[in-house]
């Protein structure tokens, strides 16, 4: 029976599940031993549930609307696409009742969420409460608002749910007066339409990989930042730094301090490899107080931008 359940891809092994008790005690026994399938959750207009292993993509949906395809399998290069979307008056609702029933067969994990904070916005906190109850962490998750008044269902969100690696926040509509904390849990922040970030708050931030993009920040606020980064004064941990930032001054004003202009390619290498297509020409080392030291560079290009890497 083992051997047979390994050749089976996920889809496979719900659906056999699906046919007794026996079949799908089986499916499970086997999956708590053999179980390599990445799930990602989708909170949007149609929510999903993507399982992923080498080779195989499965992606169940719901929708309010009749779906004109329920299932559809596309085969590209070397990888099974299958898709399956059914219809449904309560389309969260059923999304988590079939993920409880997923986890138990394939004995899996959410490894990302995508959450559209205007998708269902009566039911947020109820899915916030229901992610939560699923698992201890959870690696990477995209939030999205797209709409004013979800200020609040955000900070439920990131008050109660423990992320860990990386968590893109696409902001476009806030109050003039919106804050929320930034869990330092996370290694990798990114945040497009910053503007909320004041300096109080950046040197706050102990995350190890930050981006911030369109921030009220200044060249200033970047040369406070980098002489408290200096000084063993914050962001001990800190290995990539991005940031947008405001104003007409430029690297004048940001290596007011003690620096070093470097042309070595064992620094310059590394830092273009992180931040791919950077413009960058000039690159700076700044030594900390503990002997480490930072390569910093900056562009003009659809804005200011900052960048720096720790070595």
């Amino acid at each position: 029976m083992e051997h047979v359940l390994c050749m089976m891809n996920p889809y496979e092994l719900i659906n056999l599940s699906l046919a007794s008790s026996r079949t799908r005690r089986n499916v499970a026994n086997f999956s708590r031993i053999k179980s390599k399938h990445r799930v990602s959750i989708g909170i949007a207009d149609e929510p999903y549930i993507c399982i992923v292993n080498k080779y195989e993509d499965l992606t169940f949906s719901w929708t309010s609307d009749e779906p004109t395809i329920v299932y559809e399998k596309l085969i590209i290069q070397n990888c099974v696409f299958h898709k399956h979307c059914s219809y449904s008056r309560n389309p969260i609702k059923e999304c988590m009742e079939w993920y409880d029933y997923v986890k138990g067969v394939l004995r899996c994990q959410v490894e990302a969420v995508q959450f559209g904070l205007s998708a269902y916005p009566s039911q947020n906190k109820l899915i916030i409460d229901w992610l939560c109850s699923q698992q201890i962490s959870t690696c990477r998750m995209e939030i999205k608002n797209t709409k004013e008044g979800f200020e609040d269902d955000l900070k439920y969100l990131l008050n109660n749910i423990t992320l860990t690696v990386r968590v893109c926040l696409f902001l476009r509509h806030y109050k003039d007066d919106f804050q929320v904390d930034i869990p330092t849990s996370i290694y990798y922040i990114v945040i497009w339409d910053a503007k909320f970030i004041n300096f109080e708050q950046l040197i706050r931030l102990k995350n190890r990989s930050i981006l911030f993009n369109e921030t009220v920040l200044t060249a200033r606020d970047i040369n406070e930042f980098l002489k408290s980064w200096r000084a063993c004064e914050s962001h001990l941990e800190l290995e990539f730094f991005e940031m947008g930032f405001s104003g007409a001054e430029t690297m004048n004003v940001i290596l007011d301090l003690p620096h070093e202009e470097t042309t070595d390619k064992k620094v310059i290498e590394p830092f273009k490899k992180h931040f791919e297509n950077t413009r960058v020409k000039n690159f700076f080392n700044i030594e900390r107080s503990d002997g480490k030291v930072a390569t910093v560079g900056y562009e003009l290009f659809n804005g200011h931008q900052f960048y720096m890497i720790t070595n």
